[in-house]
């Protein structure tokens, strides 16, 4: 029986799915149980432990899915603010460097006497500081701008692929895992 699986996080989502993994295990529980009633009451007990374990095993898997997925947004969340910060910092020395650079440039000359330098010399540092406001007023955007792309970068990197040694789930949860990370790819 072949589902699709979807990433709708929500709690509504999750109980929604739960159930329908519930019916549909029921459902199989019902067709054995007709299938099987020349079978021994062992049988069928062991056939229910079973049942009942891999439904654990797959509600199990699923939470982990869940919690693996919480986690990486989180970290992309992480890395998305620090990387944005920094960006803010940049933008800002940025525009106190484009201060400096544009006091130091309109007040040089060497064809100017020095009176005319200290006379130009208020007017050139509110020039400076003019412009250095106006790229002061691209922080917000610019870090704005980092967050967004970094958050994104970390939603585009391929799951770490782990070895069978480190996997907690299912085979059978494993395998329909991977054909639902398989999708987008197909799809493109």
């Amino acid at each position: 029986m072949a589902e699709k699986t979807t990433h709708d996080d929500t709690p509504a989502a999750l109980r929604a799915r739960i159930k329908h993994l519930e019916a549909a295990l029921d459902r199989e529980r019902e067709a054995a149980r007709s299938a099987s009633k020349g079978h021994s009451s062992t049988t069928r007990a062991r056939e229910s432990r079973q049942d009942a374990d891999d439904t654990s095993r797959r509600v199990t898997d699923s939470a982990t899915a869940v919690t693996r997925r919480a986690r990486d947004g989180a970290s992309r969340m992480v890395r998305g603010k620090t990387l944005a910060a920094f960006e803010g910092l940049r933008a800002f020395t940025d525009s106190i460097t484009a201060f400096a650079d544009g006091v130091i440039s309109r007040n040089e000359g060497s064809d100017r006497n020095v009176r005319d330098l200290i006379t130009d010399l208020p007017g050139d540092i509110a020039s400076g500081f003019a412009d250095a406001f106006d790229n002061f007023v691209d922080v917000p955007s610019r870090a704005a701008d980092r967050y967004s792309k970094s958050y994104r970068e970390g939603s585009d990197t391929p799951a770490r692929k782990r070895s069978r040694d480190d996997d907690d789930e299912s085979p059978a949860t494993q395998a329909g895992h991977d054909a639902v990370e398989s999708e987008p790819a197909a799809k493109n």
